[in-house]
Order: structure tokens, then sequence, then C-alpha cells
């Protein structure tokens, strides 16, 4: 049968999934955004939350989070709805606690923020 579909179904929940795709989304921007970050980075060097050019994670809005190297729109919510849960973050490392920031994002961004 020519253009069927085959339905496959798989553990992940509905919630899974989306967030998966998301990331994914997220991941494929990443990948053609340094030429736009450098006008985002431009616009935003006159912002409080960037004090000696870093971004304070805990006080940073979702655009200035965006506007680190592998951040996209799902993980700088994430940031924001993880410091609205569990307070402000005690040290920069401490953006690793948040689903979806790990090691090797981490090391991208660490000399981009403070938490000061």
């Amino acid at each position: 049968m020519v253009g069927a579909q085959l339905y496959e179904p798989t553990s992940m929940s509905a919630s899974q999934q989306e967030e998966s795709t998301a990331l994914e989304e997220e991941t494929v921007a990443f990948d053609g955004a340094e030429d736009s970050s450098s006008a985002e980075m431009s616009s935003l060097e006159n912002t409080e939350a960037i004090p000696d050019g870093k971004i304070n994670i805990n006080t940073a809005t979702c655009a200035e989070l965006m506007s680190l190297n592998g951040i996209g729109k799902v993980r700088a919510e994430a940031v924001i709805a993880y410091r609205d849960t569990y307070g402000a973050f005690q040290e920069p490392e401490d953006i690793m606690k948040v689903y979806g920031i790990g090691e090797g994002i981490y090391r991208r961004i660490k000399e981009q923020i403070t938490v000061q």
C-alpha cells in the first residue's frame, strides 16, 4: 500500500515524547544559531543581569538565558522554573541540577554565567 503510515508503539509517555521532541528541535535550532546570537548578545549588553559580561542565572530573563551557548527556549524556561521552585543558585555549577543541562552544556557556558 503506497503512502501507508505505520504505527510503532513506544514506551515513552506523551509528555516525555513532547519533551524529547522539544529538546531535539532546540538542538537543531542551536546548530544554526551561532550567526544570530551575536545580534542577541549586542542587544543584551546594557542589561543589569550581565555584570562584567556575565549573565546572572539567578535574575536572568528567558531571552538572556537563551543568549548562552546551548540554551534554547526549553532549557531557559527550565532554568527559570527550577529557580522559582528551589530558590537561587548558590554556585554556577548548580545549573547542572536543571533537567537538560549537563556537564557538556555547563562547560560551554561556565565562563558566561555568575550567581552574584
